[in-house]
């Protein structure tokens, strides 16, 4: 009767609702919503008001002089994954609002390479002492919090995660 979408990736999602739209085939999305599109329905967050709390929430643990990371795994402007930009562009706009002069860093980890994670998040937590706040905006939130877990030394108030499986839950519990 209809096609059921959940759509991780913009362009390609667009290529198919657009054949779908020729052949008068309805459509609806889960999980996310791609605004160009006609799907019949939509089911799931507003991923860009997730992140705008997630930024509410996790800015009740700022101090003054603190700077926050994004832990991201590829570029801010990757359409890759759209969750992560919506999620983002909330986050971002809560900053901007309420904290616009906040020092913010972001942090590129590679999805399959632990070792350079590990080299990376040295690196960088060595030059910047002041990062007590960091937000991760997909599921390799496992990664920081590995990271942190076994680097207690890194004073870290609070993080926020998206996609939180039960093993990236445990690592945030035991990191923070």
């Amino acid at each position: 009767d209809a096609v059921l979408i959940a759509p991780n990736f913009r362009e390609t999602t667009l290529t198919l609702t657009n054949y779908l739209d020729e052949q008068g085939t309805p459509y609806l999305f889960i999980d996310f919503n791609i605004l160009k599109a006609h799907p019949i329905s939509y089911i799931g967050q507003d991923s860009k008001q997730s992140g705008y709390l997630a930024a509410k929430l996790l800015m009740k643990e700022y101090r003054e002089g603190d700077e926050l990371a994004f832990f991201l795994t590829g570029s801010k402007d990757s359409p890759a994954e759209i969750q992560m930009q919506r999620r983002l562009e909330g986050f971002t706009a809560y900053l901007a609002e309420n904290h616009n002069r906040l020092i913010l860093h972001d942090i590129i980890l590679d999805k399959e390479d632990h070792h350079y994670n590990e080299r990376t998040l040295d690196d960088f937590f060595t030059k910047h002492p002041d990062v007590h706040l960091g937000a991760v905006f997909n599921s390799r939130v496992y990664a920081v919090g590995n990271y942190l877990r076994q680097h207690p030394e890194v004073e870290m108030r609070g993080i926020v995660g998206y996609d939180l499986l039960p093993k990236n839950v445990e690592c945030l519990k035991q990191s923070t």
